[in-house]
């Protein structure tokens, strides 16, 4: 009696070959992202201290969360995280617009300017932060530069509660603005050059087909930027730490730093997991509202 052997479908082995492919982001998410989340939620109803082991863990339900409500430093460093996006992201994406669209003509030395603008963004936030700051100090670069041109009183930028928080926005812009760069560069390459040509023969200015031709056509592009680096700007951290270390007086003590202070300095694990998992539910819910008011303003038709 023969046996039988055992073989697979084209369709099979296909199958079997992507997942095969899949498998190190898979697992690569289950151990990094999805263990981590719901490790954080088990942790968000317990009362721990890492340092005493697991030995000293207290069930204490939803009372981590009712202390949220009370908890002033948490929605300070809620709206602090808030303003930085706010003012970020519209002038990220506004400005790397207009440099997209200026470097989507024909320049001289068109592909160094790229190149210059997009290496911030492959360049690691700590070395960033550190750079920034020596030349936001009281006695560096920028406020040599500023008093060149006349300002005699320029500011004191990291020891200023409000233009430290400016000089992290403009440290945020700079550094994504590359990013959203090439992605819009991609977008204008992608829209058809016949409108522009009907444009031109109905006599349309130059600034008329940027707003009724070129703005309107990479609004899927401007949405996948909003979502995108709304949640990057929202989830920062690195820079903040290094720059200023969430002072002066707390004034830039971002909703990360706040969770990272109550977990590995204050020894509140518990406590810090319940406001990661509320920060979590608040960026995922801005998300789904940003996905509803796609549909009002986003066109997809070229």
């Amino acid at each position: 009696m023969t046996k039988k052997k055992f073989t697979l479908t084209a369709s099979a082995k296909e199958e079997l070959m992507a997942w095969l492919f899949l498998s190190p982001t898979v697992v690569a998410f289950l151990v990094f992202v999805a263990l981590p989340i719901i490790t954080a939620f088990t942790i968000s109803f317990f009362n721990w201290d890492p340092l005493t082991g697991l030995a000293n863990i207290k069930f204490v339900g939803l009372k981590n969360f009712e202390q949220l409500i009370s908890d002033k430093t948490f929605w300070f460093s809620l709206r602090i995280t808030f303003t930085i996006v706010i003012a970020a992201v519209p002038i990220m994406l506004s400005l790397s617009l207009i440099i997209a669209l200026l470097l989507n003509q024909r320049l001289f030395l068109r592909g160094f300017i790229r190149m210059s603008v997009f290496v911030p963004y492959i360049t690691t936030n700590v070395a960033v932060a550190m750079v920034f700051v020596g030349l936001f100090h009281r006695d560096g670069f920028i406020n040599m530069a500023l008093s060149l041109i006349g300002n005699n009183n320029p500011p004191f930028w990291l020891a200023n509660d409000i233009w430290a928080l400016v000089a992290i926005i403009i440290i945020v812009v700079w550094k994504d603005m590359g990013y959203c760069m090439i992605i819009y560069l991609a977008g204008l390459q992608s829209i058809p050059r016949v409108y522009y040509e009907a444009a031109s023969i109905d006599g349309a200015s130059t600034l008329r087909k940027i707003f009724h031709i070129t703005i309107p056509l990479v609004t899927p592009t401007t949405f996948f930027l909003l979502v995108i680096q709304s949640i990057a700007v929202f989830r920062i951290f690195d820079i903040v730490r290094v720059l200023t270390g969430g002072g002066p007086f707390g004034s830039t003590n971002v909703i990360i730093n706040n969770i990272y202070q109550n977990a590995f300095l204050f020894n509140k694990l518990g406590y810090s997991s319940a406001m990661a998992l509320v920060f979590f539910l608040i960026i995922l819910s801005i998300t789904l509202l940003q996905w509803i008011g796609e549909k009002h303003w986003v066109n997809y038709e070229a």
